[in-house]
């Protein structure tokens, strides 16, 4: 389920195995290290996050609050530097083409 819109859908669709990463699923984030990093893997140790890949998903993760409470840990755990990174990398991919302003 989307952290953000509380939306529903699979983690990875039809015919892609675990491992691979497809824009139609909902992307795992951790916090490693006190940075907010997207695990395209899945493979990461650790309390994981999923969001959608859209643009509307995507920018309401600048939320810090939210994030830190789906991955249970603090606002002060969280570096807002790297959700912002995290933030500005998935809207300038290639399947998102939105320009981030915040």
């Amino acid at each position: 389920m989307c952290i953000i819109c509380r939306g529903k859908a699979p983690k990875r669709g039809g015919g892609v195995r675990k491992g691979e990463w497809s824009v139609l699923q909902l992307l795992r984030l951790v916090v490693v290290n006190g940075e907010l990093t997207v695990d395209r893997a899945q493979k990461l140790p650790g309390r994981g996050a999923y969001i959608h890949c859209s643009p509307d998903c995507v920018v309401k993760l600048g939320q810090i609050a939210r994030v830190a409470r789906a991955l249970r840990v603090s606002e002060g755990e969280l570096s807002s530097s790297s959700v912002r990174q995290v933030v500005e990398e998935l809207l300038q991919g290639e399947l998102l083409r939105v320009s981030f302003s915040g």
